[in-house]
């Protein structure tokens, strides 16, 4: 007996369209060879690009200044002995040989100095919204760069919301005091409004509304000037040559002046009562 190899084929059955089916052993004159697998491509979806990552809601309006790394560390600027030290102890007490956390602190340390040289050492908010300036100018740009770092992600937004915060106490404390340091840390402070809910719908439509009538109402009204100011010109030239006209015939007539005043004045107020 000759062994015949079984075929995948497909079955007439119209129920059972994409059934297959295996032939027995023996003769294949009724049935047709197939393909065994279809190539079958996954269309995966599209994922929707991301949204740029933006701080704009900080309110800083510039970046850090590069430091100057030739510049000692704070640890060491009050040490007298390192001016006569050696050119390579110097150079070993500078920025350039510390990493980012130690050059942080020193920015730091510079920023409290100017505003104790300012408003004195007993100034906590000042102190405080200085020193989380520096923390949140400084993580900005690492968040920027690596997007998928959730955790320092939500450090800054943090952050910069607890500087909100403080900032809030400090304007209602003492505003002079609130200016100058918005001007010396270079932030723009925006008041969150007094009602914070959630906008329906309904709401919605009826804001919309009520901003496309008034639109609409202004558009109206603005034409209806733009109509008026054309036909006030015309009315003026009009009222010129009609007051020469009648002046021309007061002359040719030889008319009294004052009694055709009187007698305009009189039939304007009967029409006035009538």
């Amino acid at each position: 007996m000759q062994f015949i190899r079984p075929l995948c084929i497909k079955t007439d059955n119209s129920k059972r369209n994409n059934v297959f089916q295996h032939s027995p052993i023996g003769s294949t004159q009724n049935f047709v060879p197939r393909r065994t697998y279809a190539q079958i491509k996954l269309k995966r979806e599209k994922k929707a690009p991301t949204k740029p990552l933006k701080f704009d809601y900080s309110g800083d309006l510039v970046e850090h200044q590069p430091l100057d790394l030739q510049k000692k560390l704070y640890k060491f600027s009050d040490i007298k002995e390192l001016e006569d030290a050696p050119e390579n102890v110097q150079r070993l007490c500078s920025l350039q040989y510390f990493d980012g956390k130690e050059r942080m602190k020193h920015r730091q340390y510079e920023m409290k100095e100017q505003i104790e040289s300012v408003c004195g050492p007993g100034r906590h908010w000042e102190k405080e919204v200085a020193k989380m300036t520096v923390v949140i100018r400084n993580m900005m740009p690492h968040c920027l760069q690596f997007r998928k770092d959730k955790r320092s992600k939500s450090q800054l937004i943090e952050k910069i919301a607890m500087r909100k915060k403080m900032l809030k106490y400090l304007r209602r404390d003492d505003y002079e005091r609130f200016i100058w340091l918005l001007k010396e840390l270079k932030i723009r402070y925006v008041p969150s409004p007094p009602y914070m809910g959630r906008v329906t719908r309904r709401a919605q439509r009826k804001r919309d509304a009520r901003e496309n009538a008034i639109e609409l109402q202004n558009r109206k009204i603005a034409d209806l000037m733009e109509k008026f100011e054309k036909e006030k010109v015309e009315f003026y030239k009009y009222k010129t040559e009609t007051l020469k006209e009648i002046e021309e015939d007061i002359e040719k007539y030889s008319l009294d002046r004052a009694s055709i005043i009187k007698s305009v004045q009189m039939k304007l107020s009967e029409k006035e009562s009538s």
